[in-house]
């Protein structure tokens, strides 16, 4: 199950980043060392929890992870994924049905990356089935 590359897809949806082709700034799971602005979906540590009472119903969590080569520019990218990811009204986006996803923390910058760029994490709140 990649819910991930689910929210990548609404994130180039809602016009936030690219996630196909070569122009690619929204990665899943990994992003290489080269790129200098780009948002990196993650899984949280442990996984996504079952509930064997509501088979096809999740609730967990996951994390995004900014890069950007100024400070101002990585802010901005992170507020935009926020308002994109932040779904209060069941729906389908990017091809996954939607309770709910909201962000659990304001964007917090790490004050250094392997890259010497910034990098800002949020961490969202997810409800979705399948």
């Amino acid at each position: 199950m990649s819910y991930l590359l689910n929210i990548a897809e609404h994130l180039q949806d809602s016009g936030v980043g690219i996630y196909t082709g070569r122009a690619k700034d929204i990665f899943v799971y990994q992003m290489p060392d080269r790129v200098s602005e780009g948002i990196l979906l993650k899984d949280a540590p442990l996984g996504t929890p079952i509930d064997h009472e509501l088979p096809g119903f999740f609730s967990t969590e996951f994390y995004a992870i900014v890069r950007a080569t100024e400070h101002a520019k990585g802010e901005a990218t992170a507020n935009a994924m926020s308002t994109a990811l932040t779904i209060n009204e069941s729906g389908v986006y990017g091809g996954l049905t939607v309770n709910f996803i909201r962000p659990r923390i304001s964007p917090m910058v790490f004050p250094v990356s392997d890259g010497d760029f910034i990098e800002l994490l949020v961490i969202y709140d997810i409800n979705f089935c399948i």
